[in-house]
């Protein structure tokens, strides 16, 4: 195992970990933090962002399904899986990719 030391080792770079980094990195350079995973949280990577954008597509459908009711015709509504699950990764990757960002020196 390798050992290192520092004054301040912070445990996962979810949300509450980017944060103390943040707060740590204001008082010292020497701050660690540990992550065996992705970096960025859950709920950006596979959790409650995602979902959302899936629903927000199925909800885009649905209404546009319901136009006629206002008086709006749309011909033909057709849900284009492969795009819906492209824009979620990419959305994703961009929420994710933040919490990378995060970490880098100001001016970077």
């Amino acid at each position: 195992m390798q050992k290192r030391h520092t004054k301040i080792a912070i445990i996962g770079a979810g949300s509450a970990g980017l944060s103390a980094w943040h707060a740590a990195r204001k008082h010292t350079d020497d701050v660690m933090l540990l992550e065996s995973g992705a970096y960025g949280t859950t709920c950006a990577r596979v959790g409650c962002m995602p979902s959302k954008l899936f629903i927000a597509a199925a909800n885009v459908a649905h209404n546009a399904r319901k136009a006629e009711l206002f008086g709006v015709n749309v011909n033909e509504v057709a849900i284009d899986g492969k795009a819906v699950i492209a824009r979620v990764k990419h959305e994703r990757d961009r929420f994710v990719g933040n919490a990378r960002y995060a970490l880098l020196p100001p001016g970077t």
